[in-house]
């Protein structure tokens, strides 16, 4: 398997021939069908290996030689920085290239995949346990959401045609990590400052405005010496 990973890190799939792989791992043709049917079902056994080195990681965990973040961080380490010499871009164009070409290959490779979620619960109950990882999801919810977040990093990393490093993978992974941390409670929204600007003045009162008399009125505003001279008249 290390053989077959190295020489398809060095090589374009279209370059790369079942006897250049059985000589470089010593190893018989029949040897080599006996456990895949062709050249690119390589890739669904190199799972295998990403799985070893899960179990590995979470042993570690569990005795506390290493925190979540630390066991996801040297994971992605592991599996994205290949040893000098092998290009990990090339490697990743070969693995995309012989799962959308063979249908059977890409099958067996979910079917590998697939079996490493258990793990990821491991991991993720293992925070919680310790109170570093949140407990509003289950450990399975937040296995599902690792598992995309590492298989989206790798693709990025090979969209943006950009070779992974120790630093890159670290810095990003504890970025992803401080999401899984438990929520912190959050304070309610502080009242609103007081206004700088100066308090308006009062409005002035409106004056009163005199009402025009009516009839009636008018009557009752006749002096009584008016009102005499009237009768007067009248007799």
């Amino acid at each position: 398997m290390h053989a077959a990973r190295t020489i398809m890190s060095q090589r374009s799939l279209t370059d790369v021939t079942v006897q250049a792989i059985t000589e470089a791992a010593d190893v018989g043709k029949g040897t080599f069908f006996n456990y895949f049917q062709s050249k690119e079902h390589i890739f669904t056994r190199v799972v295998e290996l990403n799985r070893r080195s899960l179990v590995r990681t979470i042993e570690r965990v569990r005795s506390g030689d290493r925190s979540n973040e630390e066991a996801i961080a040297d994971l992605l380490i592991s599996l994205m920085c290949l040893p000098s010499g092998s290009d990990w871009l090339m490697y990743e164009t070969n693995t995309l290239r012989a799962l959308s070409t063979q249908p059977e290959a890409r099958r067996g490779f979910s079917e590998q995949v697939r079996t490493n979620l258990p793990l990821y619960e491991q991991l993720m109950e293992l925070g919680q346990a310790r109170g570093t990882t949140r407990r509003d999801l289950t450990g399975e919810e937040l296995a599902a959401v690792t598992h995309c977040f590492l298989a989206g990093m790798q693709i990025l990393q090979w969209i943006h045609n950009t070779a992974p490093t120790p630093d890159a993978i670290s810095n990003i992974v504890s970025t992803y990590c401080k999401l899984l941390a438990p929520p912190t409670m959050t304070l309610p929204p502080s009242a609103p400052a007081p206004s700088r600007r100066p308090a308006r003045k009062a409005a002035r009162p409106l004056r009163r405005t005199r009402s025009l008399p009516t009839p009636s009125t008018r009557a009752k505003a006749r002096p009584a010496g008016k009102k005499a001279n009237t009768k007067r008249r009248q007799s």
